[in-house]
């Protein structure tokens, strides 16, 4: 079975605004050990609410320690990510219940495994979508 070659170009930007301090984050993580295996998430943390950056801060932790912990060899993309997002949501509830805040963040993540075989998932009000050029 031959693998497909790929190029990743990517090029990430925050401006805070209006607003004091940026809840939003972004991150391109390279697997530590498969070569050309990438995750790139985007948490929004809701500015609206306190605790914003509180839970872009979870989604953070939470996908850089699965992301070290994922075996491309093994474990399924999509349950990967389903994981992901609802450990993120868990600990942000439980951030809700030990704080007097309101942590909220909305994520959109993609997977690449070195074949070039890409998988994604958002959940909130960020957003994905898949194009397919010429």
């Amino acid at each position: 079975m031959s693998s497909k070659g790929y190029r990743l170009t990517a090029a990430t930007g925050i401006h805070k605004g209006d607003r004091d301090y940026q809840q939003d984050q972004v991150a391109l993580l390279t697997h530590h050990r498969v070569k050309g295996c990438v995750l790139a998430i985007l948490a929004d943390g809701m500015g609206g609410r306190s605790g914003g950056r509180k839970a872009s801060d979870q989604v953070m932790l939470t996908s850089k320690q699965l992301f070290e912990r994922y075996s491309p060899e093994t474990d399924d993309p999509v349950m990967a990510l389903q994981q992901l997002i609802l450990e993120a949501h868990t600990v942000i509830r439980l951030t809700a219940i030990s704080s007097e805040e309101e942590p909220h963040s909305t994520v959109a993540a993609f997977l690449i495994n070195a074949g070039g075989d890409c998988y994604w998932a958002h959940a909130g009000d960020s957003r994905i979508y898949h194009y397919q050029g010429n």
